[in-house]
Parts: C-alpha cells; sequence; structure tokens
C-alpha cells in the first residue's frame, strides 16, 4: 500500500473476521466470503466471483478491503482487464443496477484512477467509454484529476489519451503541474505539447512555486546512448570524464521556455529565475553546460549572478569539478580576466575553492586514491594558471593561502593514494619477478635437449627455436624493466607534484611492460610445444596451443578498469581544460 491510498498490484489485504457468540455467525460467514471475492478479484478469477456474487448474498458495492476497496477497486488496481470487462458488462447499466463507477474508497480513489495508475492502457479505454466522466473526477487527499496521475507515475499514453479529453477543462494550475510533472518523470514529448500549446506556462508556478525551467535545470543529465551501451560492454563503471549530457528534447523544451521567458523585463526575468532558488546555480551543479549556455548566451549578465555565499556559476564549477562548464571562461571574453579576483564571503578566491575536496560523487568519478589525487592536481594546477601573480598567494578568512589549504584538505587522500599506489606495484612487482625467474631458467633448460659433443641445441636449426630464444629474451627483459618501474614507484617521495604526472606514468608504463612481457611467456610456452612434438605429433600441440591466451584475455577482463582509468587519465588531461576555438580567437585577438 502505497501512503496516498493507491494499492499495488496484486497486493493483498486481510479482512478480519471477529466472532463475539453465535449470533455473529452469519456476519462471520459474510466475511469470509467478502475475503474469497477480494482474493479471486486480486487473481482476476471471474468465476469465483461470480458465484460469490449470486450466492452468498454479497452486494457489489460492498467494501471488502481496509481501506473501503469495492471488487471493482480491487480488480483495477491489480490491472485485471477482463475480470473488469465481465464485471462491468453485467452489473452496469442493468435493471438491477448496483454498480457505480463514480464510487471512491476511503482515501478518496475511483477504480478509474487506479486503472490509471496501474498504467492499464486498454482497461482506461473501456472505462471511458462506459462513463466519459470518469476523467474528470479527482481523486486521493490532493484531489488529483486522472490527467495528473498519470502524469505522476510516468504513463505517457495514457496522459496523452487524458489530456486531449480533459484539456478544455484543465485551468493553469493543472496544466502547469501537469508540465512540472512531465519534466519530472522525462516525458519530454507531453512536456514539448503542452509548452507549445500554451505558451504562458513558461512564465507561471507551480505548487511548489518553480517554473518550469527550474524544474529542467535541477533534472539529472543522462548518459548518451551510445556511450551506455559501450559503458555496459566494457563494464567500466565511472569515467574519468563525465560525459553525461542533457537530453535532446529537454534542451529544445529550454529553448522553448526562454524564448519565452527571455521577453519579460529585466526586474521581472530576475524574480522569474531567482526564486525559490536561481536555476542557473542547480544547472552548474548538476554539470548542465548547455542548459547555461543556452542562457547565457540570450542573457549574459547571468554570469555574474552570484549566490548567497558570494559564488558564480563558474566558482560552483569549479567546487563541483564540471569541466565544461569551467571551459565556458574562455568563450565569455574579458570576464575570465574578472572572475579570478572575485572573493566569496570567506574571501575565498577559485583558487581556494579549487583547493577543497569536491563532493564525494565528483571525486569518485575516477577510480582510486592515487588517480583521484591526480585529478584533483590537475584542477589545482589549471585554476592557478587563471590566477594573477598577485592573487595566488592570497588568503582566505582563515588567513589561508590556496596552497595550505590544497595540502590540508588532500592529506587524507594523498596517503590513501600512497596506500594504493604502493600495494598496485608491489602485487605487480611480485608478478614480474616470477615471470623473470620463470623464463631465465628456460633459457638454461633448452627444449630438446643438446648435443654432447658441441653442447648446441638439436633443433637450433627449426623456425620455432628461434621464436623460442627471441620470446623468452623479450620475455625476461621486459619483466625485468617492469620490476624496476615498480620499483621506482615504490621508492617514490609521493609529493603533490608526483600523483600529477610522475606516478600515473609511472603505473601506465609497468603495467604495459609486464602485460609484454607475459604475451613474450606464452610465446614461450607455446613455441616449446611445437619444439618438442614432431610432425607425427603435432596436434596436441595444437590443442594447447589453443588455450594459451587465455591467461591474456584474463588479464584484460580483470585489470580492464585499471587500465582503462590510468589511459583515460593520461590522454585526456590535456584536453580535460580544452580551448575552444572561440576562445583562442579571443585571447588572441586581446593578445594584437
Amino acid at each position: 500500500m502505497r501512503d496516498d491510498g493507491i494499492p499495488a498490484q496484486n497486493e493483498r489485504y486481510e479482512i478480519e473476521v471477529v466472532v463475539t457468540g453465535p449470533s455473529a455467525r452469519g456476519e462471520k460467514s459474510r466475511k469470509r466470503s467478502q475475503l474469497e471475492l477480494y482474493r479471486a478479484a486480486v487473481k482476476g478469477d471471474w468465476g469465483i466471483a461470480e458465484d460469490i456474487l449470486k450466492n452468498d448474498g454479497n452486494d457489489i458495492a460492498d467494501k471488502i478491503s481496509k481501506v473501503g476497496d469495492t471488487v471493482l477497486h480491487i480488480a483495477a488496481a491489480a490491472s485485471r482487464t477482463l475480470f473488469v470487462k465481465q464485471l462491468v458488462e453485467k452489473y452496469y447499466m442493468t435493471p438491477n443496477d448496483h454498480l457505480d463507477l463514480t464510487t471512491k474508497n476511503d482515501k478518496k480513489y475511483t477504480a478509474f484512477s487506479l486503472a490509471v495508475a496501474s498504467g492499464n492502457m486498454e482497461l482506461v479505454e473501456f472505462l471511458m467509454d462506459k462513463k466519459r466522466e470518469l476523467a474528470q473526477i479527482p481523486s486521493g487527499i490532493n484531489l488529483l484529476l486522472p490527467v495528473q496521475l498519470a502524469a505522476e507515475f510516468g504513463h505517457e499514453k495514457i496522459l496523452l489519451l487524458l489530456y486531449e479529453t480533459t484539456k478544455k477543462q484543465l485551468k493553469d494550475g493543472h496544466l502547469m503541474q501537469l508540465l512540472v510533472t512531465a519534466i519530472d518523470n522525462s516525458l519530454y514529448d507531453v512536456a514539448l505539447l503542452l509548452q507549445k500549446e500554451h505558451p504562458k506556462l513558461a512564465t507561471l508556478r507551480d505548487g511548489n512555486n518553480e517554473t518550469a525551467l527550474h524544474a529542467l535545470a535541477r533534472k539529472p543529465l543522462m548518459i548518451p546512448h551510445q556511450q551506455r551501451k559501450l559503458k555496459n560492454f566494457f563494464n567500466l563503471g565511472t569515467n574519468m570524464i563525465d560525459k553525461k549530457k542533457m537530453h535532446p528534447k529537454a534542451l529544445e523544451l529550454a529553448e522553448l521556455l526562454w524564448e519565452t521567458m527571455i521577453l519579460l523585463d529585466d526586474t521581472s526575468l530576475s524574480l522569474l529565475i531567482g526564486a525559490p532558488f536561481r536555476l542557473i546555480f542547480h544547472a552548474a551543479e548538476q554539470g548542465n553546460d548547455e542548459l547555461l549556455s543556452k542562457l547565457i548566451h540570450a542573457y549574459p549578465d547571468l554570469i555574474f549572478k552570484a549566490n548567497d555565499h558570494g559564488h558564480t556559476i563558474f566558482h560552483i564549477a569549479i567546487l563541483y569539478r564540471h569541466e565544461r562548464i569551467f571551459n565556458l571562461i574562455y568563450e565569455t571574453g574579458s570576464i575570465k580576466d574578472l572572475i579570478p579576483v572575485l572573493k566569496d564571503k570567506e574571501k575565498n578566491n577559485i583558487l581556494h575553492l579549487a583547493a577543497r575536496l569536491p563532493p564525494p560523487n565528483r571525486l569518485n568519478i575516477v577510480a582510486g586514491a592515487a588517480l583521484q589525487m591526480q585529478r584533483e592536481s590537475l584542477w589545482f594546477k589549471e585554476v592557478n594558471k587563471l590566477m594573477p601573480p598577485f592573487y595566488v598567494g592570497g588568503k582566505n578568512k582563515k588567513g589561508k593561502t590556496a596552497s595550505t589549504l590544497f595540502t590540508q584538505t588532500h592529506r587524507t587522500l594523498m596517503k590513501e593514494g600512497e596506500s594504493w599506489m604502493k600495494k598496485t606495484a608491489e602485487s605487480c612487482m611480485l608478478v614480474a619477478t616470477l615471470i623473470a625467474t620463470v623464463v631465465f631458467a628456460a633459457a638454461f633448460t633448452v627444449p630438446g635437449s643438446v648435443k654432447q659433443d658441441t653442447g648446441a641445441p638439436n633443433f637450433i636449426r627449426k623456425a620455432s627455436f628461434t621464436i623460442f630464444a627471441i620470446s623468452d629474451t623479450i620475455s625476461l627483459v621486459t619483466s625485468s624493466c617492469s620490476i624496476l618501474t615498480f620499483l621506482s614507484i615504490l621508492t617514490s617521495r609521493y609529493a603533490e607534484d608526483d600523483f600529477l604526472w610522475s606516478l600515473p606514468l609511472k603505473l601506465l608504463l609497468g603495467l604495459f611492460i609486464l602485460f609484454i612481457s607475459i604475451v613474450a611467456m606464452m610465446a614461450v610456452f607455446c613455441t616449446t610445444l611445437f619444439i618438442v612434438f614432431n610432425e607425427e605429433t603435432i596436434v596436441p600441440a595444437v590443442f594447447a596451443v589453443a588455450f594459451a591466451p587465455f591467461p591474456l584475455i584474463m588479464i584484460v577482463i580483470q585489470q580492464k578498469r585499471l587500465i582503462l582509468d590510468v589511459v583515460q587519465l593520461i590522454s585526456v588531461s590535456n584536453s580535460l581544460f580544452h580551448k575552444t576555438q572561440k576562445g583562442k580567437q579571443l585571447k588572441k585577438q586581446k593578445q594584437l
């Protein structure tokens, strides 16, 4: 049972049967038959229900649940279409009509409203054919119309049907609530339809005092379909760069809303987008650069708007580590020279904000404390480039410079990163050592033995022996290099700057060389089989070699997240804070 009284599908209610004496036996029998009728309605068993209604003296209008549901309410909520059709055809609009389709349960819901909530399009159409007025009867404690219920539960087809049926009777308040609810449930086709037919909705507010654009601003971004399929294929979890985008139709809706709102005078527009919260700051927290770009392009003054803490959208972009919004600085001309010197109420400049840890959901978009520390160092370094030299050493209200604050707030993350990096290096170095030991021994245990007189290998002229020798050398050299690389990680000083490039590059290099050594070791194994087996017994060697790639596949599957995170981190770092073409042109013009 939901809090608002709408029963979940197939939810059962127990009916209390209380016997106080012999005189109550009739009531006891009636209660039991009602319980059977309830169960039949939930299961959609019309045969049992019909027998009970005929023989046990039950009325079709009897309330048979604790919340006052009739058999029609129960069947509609359970989405038993055939049961409802048979019940209505038999008992509605008959000479002995006891079935009222407008009857409400104790929670003020009609059976039609419950059918709408269950999302049963066929049942909704059937009941509307029987009584058109059902679509206009409000239900529930909040007296929501069926069309509003359809929007709340996200049933788009039913919503469109009910909207076309009742739109002439809907008031502005109903339409506004529909628009916001459609946005909340990502029903953008419906939202676009509502806004196109009623443009004034852009300037109205719902029951929470929000405009439709406010609702869009706080909507989480979506992962594009192609990226989602690729992500599922690799099972990556989180990525270095947040690729989430605004839904194309949501962006179209935002443009449509903004076209109407921008026609207002400055005072009215400022009040509209500034209460109950400034939507630009919610959009900035969500990383919705597309929406912000549209708004700023039409209303540039939004760039200078600050919240209660004195933060502009660019301050928030730094706090929440949204690089795409941060990059808008390069597209706004001289604003990039003004923003760095602005301070909030705690006298923090943007470098102080870059020195603070971001929220956990933004910090964890990279797996591993060391890689998280690398990304934090990259942010701090990039923001530092924007700061005029005079402001770099500026102190906040607590007397701390940005560098001091960065060291203090990232101390724990640095320790965790050091521990993570050392454990990874130790594990990989152990594997590299084992490989070096094996291939070193293989070099002195020549397959096929050697000639007693000269000491030369018996199969030295076979091509497979040449491949064996080369592969063994490659495996020994690369495993040794891998050991040295991971050893350099273990002996690193682990300063803040080391996390920026040195440690990630060493880790990537070590993993790459280690993988090469494993490939070469498997080549040694395969060629050894071909050397030992002669042409008559080559089949077992072929079958054995067929299984050789499995260790390599296991490495790729088990270590892909680590490898891909490191690769993404290093390869994308240069473009993380890209200067767009427009930004580059503006910078060049300024220099000239």
